[in-house]
């Protein structure tokens, strides 16, 4: 079991000791194998014809009677293990399978936030970003010192704070097979951020010897004397290639990029460059761009040149309108965390302006690549195709009414309703449901990262089908909520079954791989329990617009759509991603989903008279 997480390096893990006074959160159980299999049988119902559900159901039986127990046994051994490592049972793998991602994580994993800047100043210019900048470095550099608020569940249950370990800086080191994780141990004294302006990055000092935050008038400054240079002072600039951004070799990906950089880093100039790189709490792109936000959030999520693709946590403010976002390397952080810290941000205090003379404050440095001649032609080929990717890209914003709670004849949580249009969209459409992924927060586990909710459920399938032939009942939709909230409880409380399928096929593989021969595992690549894994719609939620307004991520599927949606006081928000050239009848879906929304709530309505 150990040898599954051959090749993987997280690298120094941080201060791991800085949350030991914490209460430690709940330990990750590992679902029983006959809940799993029941779910998986009766999931497929869902997105299966009824001969494969069939033979689903025989495979599911055969799995329990032959080398299941055996295989789940073996899982639990592992589970134990890894407990006492401070893990959860699937957390390695989890990264693991972050981690050996090949291609552009632009166009793949990474996703980009677009933050509600509503409690920024409202005219756009330096001294808005300057503000910015000290607000996220102060929420950073409570993660250098180790003072980071340990966070809470709505139940006041004590969450992993694994995940803080990002918000001190760091970088996804890519390798040739298994990317690492490097992180940083600077503490608060002489950090520094980079900004990125033009293509071209520069080194900016956010806290002095003392570790003390420089003021936002300070910051101003240094945004300043990098967009507008002294005339008489040129800014260095030894970039080997003028139309090769610093940034842009981080898209083409590690299959690409790993031996490139493996290379470059024999140099001390190149050396000196990544060092510096990775202890960055952070990186801000600057953009003197006004565009609508659909726009800016494509290509702030899926543009290469932006950010270093490759730094847990990158930011994107533009200097000519409102936009804000944060772009996460997703590996080891999920957006509930981000939640938290966004909202720590708008608490943050800004002082008043400082009028005595602050201490001097080394100006902006800029800093640059050698690559050699081959590797520059590499790159930019690698980058094109990248760039030509991204016109095969589209993202939508689809805004459908709804009425306010009070006018509703009994509650319906936001989520399934969300989550139903989408079936109901899916049915008008195609005549028929593919599988969606949900993601659930499971922080309040230890090392806790996300588990999938199977929202497309037989009894949504039933209802949306009734509801589009105008014979569904108020009992069909009852059963849909209860489905819903039943899968909700189950993974809130470890009990989903996404992640144990994960758990029971790395096992299988481990033990067939040291030469166990098992029988009765077909059902862990069974048709029906591939269906039902098959995320057509990946989707996601992380509440109201109050911190993030939207975001955007690539489908997992070529045909599929990406979806992230966001509940409004009378309006639900899907931002959908798609393959324009893959994406099955894209026009028809988006189309479908307002339509979907007025059927639902005119039946719900109805149910006043």
């Amino acid at each position: 079991m150990e040898n599954s997480r051959r090749g993987l390096s997280v690298g120094s893990l941080g201060r791991e000791d800085k949350y030991m006074t914490a209460p430690e959160p709940k330990t990750l159980p590992l679902p029983s194998l006959e809940q799993t299999v029941a779910a998986l049988v009766s999931a497929a119902r869902a997105v299966a014809p009824a001969d494969v559900v069939d033979t689903t159901r025989t495979a599911g039986s055969a799995f329990l009677q032959h080398s299941g127990p055996e295989v789940q046994a073996k899982l639990e051994k592992f589970a134990a293990t890894e407990r006492e490592a401070g893990r959860s049972w699937f957390s390695a793998e989890w990264l693991r399978s972050y981690l050996s991602t090949r291609t552009s994580l632009l166009h793949s994993t990474n996703v980009s936030f677009q933050i509600n800047s509503g409690f920024l100043p409202s005219t756009p210019g330096v001294g808005r970003a300057a503000e910015f900048i000290y607000r996220a470095a102060t929420i950073h550099l409570d993660q250098a010192r180790g003072t980071t608020p340990q966070e809470t569940d709505a139940r006041g249950n004590p969450t992993t704070m694994d995940q803080w370990q990002c918000f001190d800086g760091g970088i996804r080191h890519p390798q040739p097979d298994f990317d690492t994780i490097h992180r940083s141990e600077l503490g608060d004294r002489d950090r520094e951020i980079g900004v990125f302006w033009a293509g071209r990055l520069f080194a900016v000092p956010v806290t002095n010897h003392d570790g003390a935050l420089r003021d936002i008038d300070s910051l101003a400054e240094s945004i300043t004397a990098i967009i507008h240079p002294d005339a008489d002072k040129p800014a260095l600039r030894e970039q080997t290639a003028v139309d090769l951004g610093f940034a842009v070799p981080s898209a083409v990906g590690s299959e690409t990029l790993a031996p490139i950089l493996e290379q470059a880093l024999k140099q001390p100039h190149n050396q000196h460059t990544y060092r510096r790189l990775t202890n960055f709490l952070f990186t801000v792109t600057l953009t003197d761009e006004a565009r609508d936000d659909a726009d800016h959030l494509r290509r702030s999520a899926f543009e290469p040149g932006h950010s270093w693709a490759y730094k847990p946590i990158s930011y994107e403010i533009s200097l000519a309108d409102s936009w804000l976002s944060l772009n996460v390397e997703h590996s080891t952080v999920d957006g509930a965390t981000l939640v938290t810290a966004v909202r720590r941000m708008h608490d943050v205090t800004v002082p008043a302006s400082v009028s005595a003379s602050p201490e001097p404050v080394a100006p902006p440095e800029e800093l640059t690549w050698k690559w050699s001649g081959e590797d520059i032609s590499t790159l930019k080929e690698a980058a094109e195709g990248v760039s030509q990717d991204l016109t095969d890209i589209a993202t939508h914003i689809v805004t459908v009414p709804h009425p306010p709670a009070d006018q509703l004849p009994f509650r319906i949580s936001a989520d399934a309703a969300q989550q139903l249009i989408l079936t109901i969209a899916q049915l008008k459409t195609y005549g028929r449901a593919r599988g969606v992924y949900e993601a659930v927060d499971m922080r309040e586990y230890r090392a806790g990262r996300t588990e999938c909710l199977r929202a497309v459920t037989p009894q949504a399938v039933e209802f949306a089908s009734l509801l589009l032939g105008g014979e569904a009942t108020r009992q069909d939709l009852d059963d849909v909520l209860g489905a819903h909230r039943a899968w909700v409880k189950a993974c809130k409380r470890g009990a989903g079954v996404d992640r144990h399928l994960l758990g029971l096929r790395f096992t299988a593989a481990a033990m067939e791989e040291a030469g166990k021969e098992l029988t009765g595992t077909g059902f862990l690549t069974d048709p029906g329990v591939a269906a039902t894994t098959y995320d057509f719609l990946s989707t996601t939620s992380i509440g109201g617009a109050d911190y993030f307004v939207r975001y955007a991520f690539v489908p997992s599927v070529p045909e599929g759509f990406g979806i992230s949606y966001t509940p409004q006081p009378e309006s639900f928000e899907y931002c959908v991603t798609w393959h324009p050239s893959r994406a099955d009848q894209p026009d028809d879906f988006l189309r479908a989903l307002p339509q979907a929304s007025d059927l639902l709530w005119s039946f719900v309505t109805s149910l006043h008279e």
